[in-house]
């Protein structure tokens, strides 16, 4: 009776020996985690007020480069997380790495990165860091991404559908004086020429369109597919004689030449002919008719002297 008195007392002992450990390791951490969570309050703020410095001390002292911008409300599972030590889960929204991916300059993504920021994190739309700096056309905070992991062909969410770096930087029209060496750089990273958005759009018919010619040249020269179609059964020769622009026939000539096929039909049936005739550019529609990239240059000067009331040509 004794033997189990005593046997009963000592367990009772353990047990509330165990209890008093656990609590004071439930306190420990719920202190650490507040001190935490202090820190990355004032990594928010610092942030976005660009002061690196401040933002480099703060790091230092624990902050985490992948905290939240808006942090939820506490939460008991907040406490459960801050005793298990558990990983913050990802998807729950935008974190500092992302604010600065496209609000800041490359040297604060860089001190966010060096300190550990997580590129494969995302929001709940699935965007990550890298997405954030293609969609915004921060091409700096973009190749310094790519080069710490960052996917080269990773699916961008845009506003209808998901885009690629290397689409988006061809449509986009900011930094045009340095998109050539751009679309070099992401096609050296990996980017496949030939990736396409959510809708079938693909890099060398924006690139076309756009009528920016050294970036078809570098796209044809990465193995951009010369045919492809979208959707529509549209390829870059047709929209380009389809939408006109002031390099029009110069960019016709260049497609002609890199192996475009001027007989192929779009999903109503008409060739890049029948669309230039329709939209009135009446000496391009000659021009495909003779397929002969040589005279470009000729039916150039003379559509854009005779459609120059219309401010593009022919």
């Amino acid at each position: 009776m004794n033997h189990r008195k005593h046997r009963s007392r000592r367990l009772s002992l353990v047990t509330g020996s165990v209890l008093v450990v656990m609590a004071c390791l439930a306190f420990l951490a719920v202190k650490q985690s507040a001190r935490r969570n202090e820190l990355n309050l004032r990594l928010v703020e610092e942030t976005t007020k660009h002061h690196q410095e401040d933002v480099h001390a703060l790091l230092v002292e624990g902050a985490d480069p992948n905290a939240l911008m808006n942090p939820p409300p506490f939460a008991w599972s907040d406490l459960l997380q801050a005793v298990l030590h558990s990983v913050k889960p990802r998807g729950h929204g935008e974190t500092v790495l992302m604010y600065a991916a496209h609000r800041c300059d490359d040297s604060m993504l860089r001190t966010l990165l060096e300190a550990g920021g997580d590129i494969h994190d995302c929001d709940v739309a699935g965007t990550t860091a890298l997405g954030y700096a293609v969609l915004m056309g921060t091409h700096r905070n973009v190749r310094l991404l790519v080069q710490h992991g960052g996917d080269a062909n990773g699916s961008v969410q845009d506003t209808n559908s998901h885009t690629t770096p290397l689409l988006r930087a061809v449509e986009d029209g900011e930094e045009r004086e340095h998109r050539p060496e751009y679309l070099a750089f992401l096609l050296a990273w990996g980017a496949d020429p030939n990736g396409r958005s959510g809708i079938g759009d693909f890099p060398l018919m924006s690139a076309a369109v756009c009528g920016d010619l050294e970036s078809v040249h570098i796209l044809l020269k990465a193995g951009a597919t010369i045919n492809a179609r979208d959707s529509y059964q549209t390829t870059a020769l047709m929209a380009v004689a389809e939408v006109g622009g002031v390099y029009q026939v110069q960019m016709l000539a260049l497609l002609l030449k890199a192996g475009a096929d001027p007989s192929l039909r779009d999903r109503k049936g008409k060739t890049a002919e029948d669309l230039a005739a329709d939209n009135g550019y009446t000496r391009t529609a000659q021009f495909l008719h003779t397929s002969r990239p040589h005279k470009a240059k000729i039916w150039y000067s003379i559509s854009v002297s005779a459609d120059a009331s219309k401010g593009t040509a022919p």
